[in-house]
């Protein structure tokens, strides 16, 4: 992922918190991946640090996926993920089918959670398959803005990718 802040002015004062980022995110194929959550009031740098260690764990050589949630568009099911996804998707030129969300084809259960199960686990296989080469750090930006279904399917994956070299990185508003 291309993020474009590195002609942007230097992170003043973060020094420790970005060193314990990198420190979070220092994880290789044969380790357990982890979940970290930047919280913060409005306006504190919560996104602009994590951006600072998403483009660190780029230049490591990992791979970086980053979807947001957003107020103003209001609560789209998935929104973050389905982002994430398909941006990663677009930039090494795979199909778009490959979105383990938007490219869902349901089972066919008449029980909605056996389809949402479904889901969670073609996301968790996804992120798991990326993992399986490089390790991997997906940025949840506003997670606080994000709708109720992405919120279960990040603490899902939070569970289910421990195992694997997943790093999910989330920012939130504590002040709400």
């Amino acid at each position: 992922i291309v993020l474009e802040m590195g002609r942007s002015a230097p992170l003043v004062g973060r020094d420790d918190e970005l060193e314990k980022l990198h420190a979070w995110l220092q994880i290789d194929k044969h380790r357990q991946g982890r979940t970290v959550l930047i919280a913060g009031d409005s306006g504190v740098g919560k996104t602009r640090l994590a951006y600072e260690a998403l483009r660190a764990a780029a230049n490591a050589g990992m791979i970086t996926l980053l979807g947001a949630a957003y107020e103003q568009e209001g609560q789209l099911a998935y929104q973050p993920f389905v982002e994430a996804f398909t941006r990663y998707l677009t930039e090494h030129r795979r199909s778009p089918e490959e979105n383990p969300i938007s490219g869902f084809k349901p089972r066919g259960s008449s029980d909605p959670q056996q389809e949402q199960w479904a889901l969670f686990n073609a996301t968790t296989g996804f992120l798991n398959g990326l993992a399986s080469t490089l390790p991997v750090v997906l940025l949840v930006d506003d997670l606080h803005a994000a709708d109720g279904a992405s919120l279960h399917l990040f603490h899902y994956l939070a569970r289910q990718t421990r195992a694997a070299p997943v790093v999910l990185l989330a920012t939130y508003r504590s002040d709400i």
